[in-house]
């Protein structure tokens, strides 16, 4: 991927649907032209270090890169095509290979029972999901209602957690597995040993370690890489935060810092507000969190005659719940 134009910060900003990512105070968007907004700070935050690792550099390493490409892929492959992922994933559990132990070793084949059986006992036992073992060369169908259990259970799914359930079923061959690490039923080394068994197995019959067949190392990268992000996704927000805000534009002798006080006091948030020598306005905001993310709305538009270009966010951090709702005007720093 190659940068349209090169830039010296990246930063966590805020857009009309939530987080974003800034670069030199312009919205970050996806190849396919789409402002991203991502789902928590914790993921707006890390998309901007990965930025600013590349700062100084004209074009970016898509490896050195993986949140990043994570969040393109969903907003791009998935967010507007959201049952045609589904179906894909649904395809490969009719043939799912943790469902397959035909043609192999008797040692092998008990491997194989120990380890997938476990994963299609945990289906049936927890979802009441059945699906049969092949030990045969041809295909088995399965059963009808697992396959319609599993879709209910993907139709809950927001665009997020459908992307990596998708990435995770393309890396390991079994969707599956995937299923059942998204919802944490299995966590990344248990991932690796029931996605990647015949090469597992294959090694420890030669006296290695799989983890360090250089084969199969980037797997486990991709995979510890994969459970980070849902890590940072499934984390709870805090109730309660305290952030510091840039606003970029038209906001200085237009009264923004007069309406941030209105406003403020409307939402119950705590903090204070100030212009800054660069043009820009500061403020401090400390409170209820979704009193301040409908705050953070409004102060994209402003008062009347303010024209705001980006809200850019730090210092974003849990606060106790018993901070002030005073809210003060500074002077200019």
């Amino acid at each position: 991927m190659v940068l349209k134009q090169r830039f010296t910060n990246a930063a966590v900003g805020w857009s009309d649907h939530g987080f974003s990512v800034l670069l030199d105070h312009k919205y970050l968007r996806s190849p396919s032209g789409h402002v991203l907004t991502l789902p928590n700070y914790a993921i707006a935050r890390a998309v901007a270090n990965e930025f600013n690792a590349q700062a100084e550099a004209g074009s970016i390493s898509p490896a050195a890169m993986p949140v990043s490409q994570l969040v393109f892929t969903a907003r791009d492959r998935v967010m507007d095509h959201m049952d045609m992922i589904r179906g894909e994933v649904i395809a490969y559990a009719g043939a799912d290979a943790v469902c397959y132990w035909s043609g192999q070793t008797e040692a092998m084949v008990a491997r194989q029972k120990q380890y997938w059986g476990q994963i299609l006992q945990l289906l049936e036992q927890r979802f009441g999901m059945k699906f049969h073992v092949c030990l045969a060369l041809t295909r088995i169908d399965q059963p009808s209602e697992s396959l319609d259990l599993l879709r209910e259970h993907l139709n809950a799914m927001d665009g997020w957690q459908l992307t990596l359930v998708m990435l995770m079923t393309g890396l390991t061959g079994s969707a599956l597995v995937a299923f059942l690490w998204m919802i944490g039923g299995l966590n990344a080394d248990e991932v690796f040993a029931h996605g990647f068994l015949p090469e597992i197995f294959r090694a420890e019959l030669a006296g290695e370690n799989s983890k360090k067949i250089s084969n199969l190392m980037p797997k486990i990268q991709e995979i510890t890489e994969l459970d980070q992000f849902r890590a940072m996704l499934i984390t709870p927000s805090p109730d309660f935060v305290r952030l510091r805000a840039h606003i970029s534009g038209k906001v200085q002798g237009v009264g923004y810092r007069a309406w941030t006080m209105t406003s403020a006091k409307k939402h119950g948030v705590g903090g204070w507000v100030r212009n800054r020598a660069d043009g820009r306005v500061e403020m401090e905001l400390s409170g209820e969190w979704d009193s301040i993310s409908a705050m953070l709305r409004q102060c994209l538009q402003g008062p009347m005659l303010a024209a705001v270009q980006s809200i850019a966010i730090d210092d974003y951090a849990e606060c106790d719940e018993s901070q002030s709702a005073d809210f003060a005007q500074r002077e200019t720093a």
